[in-house]
Parts: C-alpha cells; sequence; structure tokens
C-alpha cells in the first residue's frame, strides 16, 4: 500500500457530556446483549463462551475503537459501537445524536457486526498475542504496531462479514496468502503500511471534553495489552472501577475454551484448523523435558537423602540401653549418590533411538557429577557398565533382541542395596512389558524416539518423560 501524501479533511463535532453519557449507557446495553447472544448454545462459537463470560466492559476517555487488554477487559469508543445501527444518523450533530440515542432500540442492531468483533478481541486473548509479542522482543511503537496487524491477519482471515471487510486487515488486502501465522505475517507486512496508516485519518470526529471520537476510523482494532500493544487508556489490573481477571481465572477458561474447541471440531468440524491447533497445545503443552528429567532425579535424590535405609552392627543404636542385653543395629544412610539406568538395546530400538538413549545417560551423568550404573537390557540383561561419564565406556551396544525391562529393573533392584541406588531410569521405546506394582525406589520411564508407545499405556505409578528431538 503507496503512502498517502495528504491527510483527508478531518469534519469535527461537538457535543455535550450529557450525549457522551447516554451513547456510553446505550452501547454497554448492546456489548452485554453481544456477550449474552455468543455464550448461547445456538451462538456460531458458542465454544468460545468461557472466554467470552468473562468479559468486561470499561468505559475509558481515548479507545477509538475497540480494544482489549491482558485481563480480558473490554475498551470500547461507543459511538463507533453504535454507528452500525441503521438508524445511526448520517449527518452527525448534537441534536441528531440525542434524537437517535433517546429512541434508541437495541432489537434493531445488527448483532452479528458486534458478535464478530468480540469474537476477534477473544482470538486476540485465545491466540495470546501479547506473550507471543513479548518472546519476539518487540518495544519500539512501529514494532508493536505492526504485530497488531500481523495478529488482525491471522484472526480476520477467518472472519465473513461484509459490514467490517471496509474495516479489517485481511491477507489479500495486502497480498498475503491466507494460513500464515502471525509471526509469519510480521516478517512479510510492508514497511510502507505503517506510514499510510499514520497519513490517514479523514472522516467525522465527535468532540467531548476536548477528545476525540473517530465515528468510522479506517481500521477496526487499535490492539490494546491483550493483542501485545498496551494503550495510555488501560486501567491497572485491581482498579476498584472495573477489576480484571486474574491469570488462574483466564487460563482456566482458556483450558475450558480449547476443550470445547476439540469438541466442536470433532462434532461439527467447522471451526478454523489453527484455533484446533492452539486448543491442542493449550491442552496438551509441550514442557521442557530435560527440565522435568532433571527435577524427577533431584527429587529421587533429596527423598533418598530424607530417610536412613540400611541396619549395620558398626556402631551402636541410640536406643541400645533399653534393649540390654540385646545388640540392637543401628540405621544409616550411605552418602553414596548413584542411579541406575537401563537401556533398552532390543530389536525394536533403532541404533539413533539408542544413540539418543546414551546421550541423555551422559547427561544424566553431568548431573551433580551422579554415579549412573548402565544396564543393556533387551528380553534379558547382557552388560552392565559402572559409573558411566564418557561415550566410550558404552558405545559397543549388546542384545538387539525382543523386549523386557521387567528384566533389568529386577536385575538393578537387587543391586539396591550394594550399589545404593536411589531411582532406575529406563530409557526405551516403550514397547516393552513393566512391573505391575510399584518398585521400592522411583521409576523414571523416558519414551525415546518420535514412534514410541503411548504414554497413557505406562504404568500409573511411574514417572514418565517424553524425549524429543
Amino acid at each position: 500500500m503507496s503512502a498517502v501524501k495528504q491527510k483527508p479533511e478531518v469534519n469535527v463535532v461537538q457535543i455535550s457530556n450529557e450525549v457522551l453519557d447516554l451513547a456510553f449507557e446505550k452501547a454497554l446495553e448492546t456489548l452485554k446483549m453481544a456477550r449474552a447472544w455468543m455464550c448461547r448454545r445456538r451462538s456460531p462459537y458458542p465454544y468460545f463462551a468461557p472466554l467470552v463470560s468473562l468479559l468486561r466492559f470499561v468505559k475509558v476517555i481515548g479507545c477509538d475503537t475497540v480494544a482489549v487488554d491482558k485481563w480480558a477487559r473490554i475498551y470500547f469508543n461507543p459511538f463507533f459501537v453504535l454507528s452500525f445501527h441503521p438508524k445511526f444518523p448520517k449527518k452527525i450533530d448534537e441534536n441528531s445524536l440525542r434524537q437517535f440515542l433517546t429512541a434508541y432500540d437495541v432489537s434493531d442492531y445488527p448483532i452479528n457486526v458486534l458478535v464478530e468483533i468480540l469474537r476477534h478481541e477473544v482470538e486476540h486473548l485465545f491466540r495470546q498475542h501479547f506473550k507471543r509479542a513479548d518472546l519476539l522482543g518487540l518495544q519500539s511503537n512501529d514494532e508493536l504496531e505492526k504485530w497488531n496487524i500481523a495478529g488482525d491477519l491471522e484472526i480476520n482471515q477467518h472472519i465473513h462479514c461484509p459490514q467490517l471487510e471496509p474495516l479489517i486487515f485481511v491477507p489479500k488486502k495486502l497480498g498475503l496468502p491466507d494460513g500464515l501465522s502471525a509471526e509469519e505475517y510480521y516478517q512479510k507486512i510492508p514497511d510502507q503500511l505503517l506510514q499510510s496508516l499514520k497519513q490517514a485519518s479523514g472522516g467525522t470526529v465527535i468532540q467531548v471534553s476536548g477528545h476525540n471520537y473517530p465515528t468510522l476510523p479506517q481500521r477496526l482494532d487499535e490492539g490494546g495489552s491483550g493483542a501485545g500493544v498496551p494503550k495510555d487508556y488501560e486501567l491497572d489490573p485491581n482498579d476498584a472501577q472495573c477489576k480484571g481477571a486474574s491469570e488462574a481465572q483466564i487460563n482456566s477458561r482458556m483450558e475450558e475454551t480449547a476443550r470445547q474447541i476439540r469438541e466442536h471440531a470433532k462434532n461439527r468440524g467447522t471451526i478454523p484448523a489453527d484455533l484446533v491447533e492452539i486448543a491442542e497445545k493449550i491442552l496438551n503443552p509441550k514442557l521442557n523435558w530435560r527440565q522435568i528429567l532433571a527435577h524427577l532425579i533431584r527429587k529421587a535424590r533429596t527423598n533418598a537423602a530424607r530417610g536412613k535405609e540400611d541396619y549395620t552392627f558398626l556402631q551402636p543404636n541410640r536406643r541400645d540401653e533399653a534393649y540390654r542385653p540385646f545388640i540392637i543395629p543401628a540405621m544409616v544412610q550411605y552418602e553414596s549418590d548413584a542411579i541406575a539406568t537401563i537401556l533398552d538395546t532390543s530389536g525394536s530400538m533403532s541404533m539413533t533411538e539408542i544413540e539418543r538413549a546414551i546421550a541423555e545417560i551422559l547427561g544424566i551423568a553431568r548431573q551433580g557429577n551422579i554415579k549412573v550404573d548402565v544396564y543393556m537390557c533387551d528380553a534379558a540383561v547382557h552388560k552392565i557398565v559402572r559409573d558411566v561419564k564418557t561415550f566410550s565406556q558404552i558405545k559397543e551396544v549388546v542384545g538387539r533382541g525382543g523386549t523386557d525391562m521387567v528384566e533389568g529393573i529386577n536385575r538393578a533392584l537387587q543391586e539396591r542395596r550394594r550399589r545404593r541406588y536411589h531411582a532406575i531410569v529406563v530409557l526405551t521405546d516403550g514397547y516393552s512389558p513393566f512391573p505391575q506394582d510399584p518398585t521400592p525406589i522411583p521409576l523414571i520411564i523416558c519414551l525415546v524416539g518420535k514412534n514410541h508407545e503411548s504414554k497413557d499405556k505406562m504404568p500409573k505409578w511411574a514417572k514418565v518423560v517424553e524425549v524429543e528431538d
């Protein structure tokens, strides 16, 4: 889009605070009706009901159109909201606005338009555009404005509303393809577009107490912190006028919305594919498996250090006098720190997967100088390597037959006292039997490979980590 050389003419109309208050009242009534309509089961977007019901509407001076913040609050220009009413005056002045607002009938309002606007704002929250902006490290006003347009493109490619089409950015208007993410659109938006937007500000402007309200601006969405573009008029999260939703509340509603999107997609299949993908990511977040594994090992070591685990006659029992003439052994806690790792060397594990498992074993050995013993096992234990520190110690893999990790686990448990293990880590593709009953020390199963067995089929009492590429 080429830059506009001359600003369009602006028509300024002054009105009283009384008319402004009446406009806020009617716009708020309409917004609440749209919110209720979106929460109905027969709404076109019933899956957004959990998030929509959390929305709160805020009367502020400064919002040009409609915006959402990170705490699910909607800021709005009342004249913009009302301008879609079929009886909104074509010639705007104090008297025409007063007459329109006095006779205002909300039942005549094309509620589908406001539903699409609210859907747009809710999608900013659901798509977590504010968090994604932080990940990109965007800070300058131009960067944030460009990100807001990119977020709009990601959302608006799925919106079909004739009344809004002149006011929204869609990919085809900018010569861009559908189906891209906001991050991809951000890289493709032409730089001259921002300059064009800065210079284009024509139309009718309603002025109240020194503030200008554009009734029909060139663009619908002006962002808000919920879209990654914080605005000066946004309230504090705990403001008494309208307290925002907490992060826990929003996360809870996000999960419920994601569940409803998943179910709706199964039953009707009318949901955009990228929304379904986002829902799956919310319901099944990809956690950092290395951090999880490290945490589980640290926890096992901590628990092992809490109590004494063996008997000895080399030192007296502290209650020795109470049991005389009998000699009672004392309980001791050994200082040794060791992990037993069971390496699946069966035929179902490819050499790439075995090499990946070996890399993780060496990673475990580097965590706080833990002593690591490796049990190479398919349907039987073929080799045990003690105190593994380097790749050369375990590069020669033996096995490659059937699979039974129970053999390796039982062998490690037999040597638990002598080697003083405080956890057993099994690195496998999961296609193996496992013990039916919980082991006396923690069992951590690391599922290796893209085609590993389902996590759901592992023992419920074991800790399971999916090792990703």
